[in-house]
């Protein structure tokens, strides 16, 4: 459980990156729900929405705002899993294209963070472009407080997004303390040049 935020980035190199980032950074973010991007599944979100993951903004802590169901945080938490496996969203890029590097950022989550993050990737067939239209419908009813049902379980599963490219392998991520809470991955020259429209994260 816990929270991660991804931006997604491609494009051109920009020779103005600032020495102490990745160069992906200064690139378009493809996450962003400025650029259209939506969540188009998620697994659980009970303490905090997985639309908090394509934000515009950068996360924020205050001190003394609660929900119904927690402390609120600004970015996307789950309940302690109780059962095998973990839990997982799907997100629809605002535009298609390439993923060249990923930021995740824990900030404000400390113990409560995900353990851990993977990415995988795909080209949406457009035979099941159908199938994104009904979760995305059936996603109107889902947020903070909620969790999948068996059937929206079911029908994402119909995606088959544990099969899809592996663009980021599991990896441990830090407590969220300021100054340690951002991770950044590149991605391997192997899954350069190609064009997608879908991620798991």
């Amino acid at each position: 459980e816990g929270h991660v935020a991804t931006i997604i980035r491609f494009g051109t190199m920009a020779q103005s990156a600032p020495s102490s980032l990745p160069w992906f950074t200064e690139l378009t973010d493809l996450v962003n729900e400025n650029m259209g991007s939506k969540v188009v599944f998620a697994t659980d979100e009970w303490f905090a929405a997985a639309e908090n993951l394509i934000k515009n903004t950068e996360p924020i802590f205050i001190t003394d705002k609660f929900t119904t169901y927690g402390k609120w945080m600004d970015g996307w938490e789950s309940r302690r899993k109780r059962t095998a496996g973990h839990d997982w969203c799907i997100i629809e890029l605002g535009l298609p294209g390439e993923i060249l590097g990923v930021k995740v950022d824990t900030l404000f989550f400390t113990g409560n963070q995900a353990p851990r993050f993977s990415l995988q990737a795909c080209e949406m067939p457009q035979s099941k472009a159908g199938i994104v239209e009904r979760l995305k419908q059936e996603r109107r009813g889902y947020g903070i407080g909620t969790c999948a049902s068996k059937n929206t379980l079911s029908t994402a599963e119909q995606l088959g997004s544990d099969k899809w490219t592996t663009l980021v392998e599991f990896t441990p991520l830090r407590p969220g303390y300021e100054g340690k809470s951002v991770h950044f991955f590149q991605i391997p020259d192997l899954f350069l040049n190609k064009k997608w429209t879908h991620v798991r994260v």
